[in-house]
């Protein structure tokens, strides 16, 4: 909504020489300044600006011209100074410049946070030019902001009256009435202006989100509809996308399965349908929409969100497969190389992601976001000095990404520099100060030990948005907080609402907490076994080889409570601990450097920093090794990944991660064997 709004914020630079007796400046120096600043070139416009107040010091509109620019890059200390010096200058008849003045002031206000005084320069800007309906939004956009909704009424009342044919004064009273919840008349004004505008978009969303809040989903869907048939508006699918329960969700997937059928090749239908889907939890419903694109238009864009699907999926080598494709057509898109870095995280190939990171800063080396990027990917492989130097570039580029900042506490606390990490959380709660949006604060007062306030802001957080990832990071937080108990309950309610990344969360720093308890082993088994079975429908769907299914027997050895097998690994003899207990693959020390050694793994099977081997080729604890095939009871299953534990003499375990890849699997404890029922080709 206030993105619309920020629209009638910006200052024209098409001014009207409208008055006859008022002489504007004519000099070359000025003259070239402005048509520099037409093209965009202010480095060029302040050089003829700077020579034309040495010339003429007192011209007023060059001060105004200098301030303009200054605002455009956020230099509102300059931005000031020169705006006060074109007020004391300007000719006093010349009314427009003046108005002009005082609403770029206003805006400098507005950008410092001081709203009392922004209203206060309108209210000078609309005494130089009450007929001038675009300062009067302003100031009511403002009057709406500090919850002055009668002095925000009445001037939207007064646009309504200059200009009875613009929309803006009465979507502004309709928004006033609806963030009061007097939905009848925000819906009337709503109603008003559509009869205005009836292809404007925007109306349709306005009233779209007053019927959201009144679940009338019939009516908020159609008009979601109308409005991206109109202009294909962002604002509509984000509005869409709360739109998120049964059978309302259904009810709009529905309406857009309509559209779909009504204009096959229109692209724009199955792109929001694709996107829902994969935001509301759904990954496997979005694919069939993307392939459908696909085929028409081999889109980078779509490889990239078909990429991201299928890693939510735990499917790496068709996301590794997608991501490729979009980097194929675009290797300069570092949104293309963040999707590598966070797929090879996911599948735990540390030294892959580390060089897609990389590859990001070498791309884009003047902008914050690479550095923020490989700076996360150096903290996730425990690498906190690389973390933190990267953090520091990332801050020194854009000091305002208070997530940075967050980042680089947790790294400081890593290495108990204590004093370091308190500067950077504090920042962030000095600076995330919107409640109902203050995710990172919330964690800054969790780790500065400020249990209250942490959870006051969470309980704000979710009132504001019920979504997987506002779940997800109540579940982090409580996590954080020790509370296994509260952060399992909503890890469930992520859940719930469908598939959500199993990798992130079992690699997750916030979830150190929880890893270890019965509760978050049993939700996470669970939705490994859901995701599998999801996995296994789409493949199903997709292949239109036949198949049958296949009983095999496999004997075990019984170990108390546990079951031992045989089998080959990297043709190796070794025998596995069946424990469906446990989440991964793992083995000890002694196991990996031996199959090193004797070349059953190489170097290339280490997915992690070289410095997981040490200069005698040992393994060390913590290296996720890739098992290019483990065969037991002539099943063969290829790239296993497997972790490697400190204890010499922990046995080889199977769990989960391979399990689910096989089949059914029931044990027979009188015959003592494990009956496998699979699928076979025909």
């Amino acid at each position: 909504m206030k993105r619309f709004w920020a629209a009638l914020l910006v200052l024209s630079l098409a001014i009207a020489l409208s008055a006859k007796d008022i002489k504007r400046p004519d000099s070359y120096n000025y003259l070239r300044a402005e048509e520099a600043i037409e093209n965009g070139e202010f480095n060029e416009a302040l050089q003829y600006l700077q020579k034309e107040l040495a010339v003429n010091p007192k011209n007023g509109y060059a001060y105004f011209r200098t301030a303009w620019i200054n605002l455009q890059r956020e230099e509102n200390g300059l931005a000031l100074s020169n705006i006060e010096k074109a007020l004391r200058y300007l000719p006093k008849k010349d009314k427009e410049y003046i108005g002009f003045s005082h609403n770029l002031k206003a805006n400098v206000f507005s950008n410092l946070g001081q709203n009392d005084k922004a209203v206060e320069e309108l209210g000078l800007a609309i005494k130089a030019q009450p007929e001038d309906i675009d300062y009067l939004n302003y100031r009511g956009q403002k009057y709406y902001e500090m919850k002055k909704y009668d002095l925000s009424n009445a001037d939207y009342l007064r646009v309504t009256k200059i200009e009875p044919g613009s929309i803006i004064g009465f979507l502004g009273l309709g928004r006033n009435a609806y963030d009061q919840k007097n939905f009848a008349e925000a819906e009337k004004n709503y109603d008003y202006a559509l009869k205005l505008a009836p292809e404007e978009s925007q109306c349709y969303c306005f009233r779209a989100e007053c019927y959201i809040e009144q679940k009338k989903w019939n009516r908020a869907i159609e008009d979601l509809v109308k409005a991206v048939s109109i202009d294909e508006s962002a604002r509509a699918v984000e509005l869409m996308e709360k739109i998120n329960e049964e059978p309302q969700f259904s009810k709009l997937m529905s309406r857009l399965n309509t559209e779909i059928k009504k204009t096959p090749a229109e692209f724009t239908w199955l792109y929001i349908a694709g996107l829902l889907n994969k935001f509301n939890g759904k990954p496997q419903d979005a694919i069939p929409f993307f392939k459908k694109i696909i085929e028409f238009d081999e889109n980078e864009n779509i490889y990239y969100l078909m990429a991201d699907t299928y890693s939510e999926l735990g499917m790496y080598e068709k996301a590794t497969e997608s991501i490729g494709r979009a980097l194929e057509e675009d290797s300069t898109n570092n949104n293309y190389h963040w999707e590598k870095a966070v797929i090879a995280h996911r599948m735990g190939d540390m030294k892959g992601s580390i060089a897609a990171a990389t590859k990001m800063v070498k791309n884009a080396e003047n902008e914050y976001f690479p550095y923020k990027a490989r700076g996360m990917v150096m903290m996730w492989a425990e690498l906190y000095d690389e973390a933190i130097d990267d953090f520091n570039t990332a801050v020194s580029i854009e000091p305002n990404q208070i997530h940075t900042y967050l980042l680089r506490g947790y790294c400081h606390t890593k290495q108990n520099n204590h004093e370091a990490a308190r500067d950077d959380y504090e920042k962030v709660i000095e600076t995330d100060t919107v409640a109902k949006t203050a995710t990172e604060a919330m964690f800054a007062y969790a780790m500065l030990g400020d249990r209250d306030k942490a959870v006051e802001m969470c309980d704000s957080v979710l009132a504001n948005e019920n979504t997987q990832g506002a779940l997800y990071n109540a579940a982090c937080l409580y996590s954080r907080l020790n509370a296994p108990a509260t952060a399992c309950r909503y890890l469930q309610k992520v859940f719930d609402k469908g598939i959500f990344e199993l990798a992130h969360i079992e690699k997750d720093f916030d979830m150190e907490n929880i890893r270890n308890n019965e509760e978050f082993e049993r939700i996470m088994n669970e939705q490994r076994r859901k995701q599998v079975e999801t996995v296994a429908k789409m493949t199903e769907t997709t292949d239109n080889t036949e198949y049958e299914e296949e009983e095999v027997e496999v004997p075990f050895t019984k170990e108390g409570s546990l079951c031992r097998v045989k089998c080959y690994i990297n043709d190796l003899p070794l025998s596995f601990i069946f424990d469906t207990g446990a989440s991964e693959v793992s083995m000890s020390m002694v196991e990996a450097t031996f199959m090193m050694k004797n070349g059953y793994l190489g170097k290339n099977d280490v997915a992690g920093s070289a410095n997981f081997l040490d200069a005698n080729g040992n393994v060390n604890e913590g290296t996720i090794i890739n098992l290019r095939n483990v065969n037991f009871g002539g099943l063969s299953l290829n790239n296993v990944r497997a972790s490697v534990v400190r204890n010499q003499k922990a046995p080889l375990l199977l769990g989960q991660t391979v399990l689910n890849r096989v089949g059914k699997i029931e044990i027979d404890n009188i015959n003592k064997v494990l009956k496998i029922t699979h699928k076979i080709k025909k």
